[in-house]
């Protein structure tokens, strides 16, 4: 079906630059002799702070890319441009964020790319990123919803609306991300799927 194809795009472009999402109400059951010990989610404030990616290549420098920790809130910067936020808990080592808001430079794309092709004609690598993050619109998930259902309208797309909603849960998927603090607590390393990897932040603020 084209349509399924269509949105499989989106979210592939979209999520490029952008890494996770997270369940507030995480529970961890363990068993020991029998007895069921549960652990409830907490908020690790060690944690708390601005953090800028460090890569000793500098080939990601210039995207700028930081994260805001702050008690359980946090954001998500490009280029000095907040392209997410939403919440976070923590837990036996994992961090697992919830994605409340959304600046989609895949739906952006696909709306409004050819409005602006000929201001983007001669930028690539960051540049672009940047251009198009900049005009890119803050989400929150009913906003998107709405956004990309009218889109579709447009384009007069086939999609069901299983489909549709298979797509939207995919983009706002919690995720639990392995991390780790360095002694001296200015050193964050984020690992796992979402993050495609491993990521290592210095503290900033």
């Amino acid at each position: 079906m084209v349509g399924k194809y269509f949105l499989l795009g989106i979210l592939v472009f979209g999520m490029t630059f952008i890494f996770s999402g997270c369940d507030k109400n995480r529970v961890n059951n363990s068993s020991t002799n029998g007895v069921i010990e549960i652990k409830r989610a907490s908020i690790d404030n060690k944690i708390n702070g601005t953090w800028e990616e460090f890569d000793e290549s500098d080939d990601y420098k210039e995207y700028n890319h930081t994260l805001k920790l702050n008690n359980g809130n946090f954001e998500t910067s490009y280029f000095g441009i907040l392209v997410m936020r939403g919440t976070y808990t923590t837990i036996d080592g994992k961090i697992t964020f919830h994605i409340t808001h959304i600046r989609d430079i895949g739906l952006f794309y696909e709306q409004y790319y050819e409005d602006y092709e000929n201001s983007y004609e001669n930028l690539s690598g960051s540049d672009l990123m940047r251009a198009m993050y900049n005009y890119a619109k803050l989400y929150s998930r009913n906003e998107y919803e709405k956004a990309l259902r009218t889109m579709l309208i447009e384009k007069d797309e086939n999609i069901t609306e299983r489909e549709f909603a298979e797509f939207i849960d995919k983009k706002f998927e919690p995720s639990p991300e392995d991390y780790s603090l360095t002694i001296d607590g200015n050193k964050l390393v984020i690992e796992g799927s979402v993050s495609e990897g491993r990521i290592y932040f210095v503290r900033i603020d």
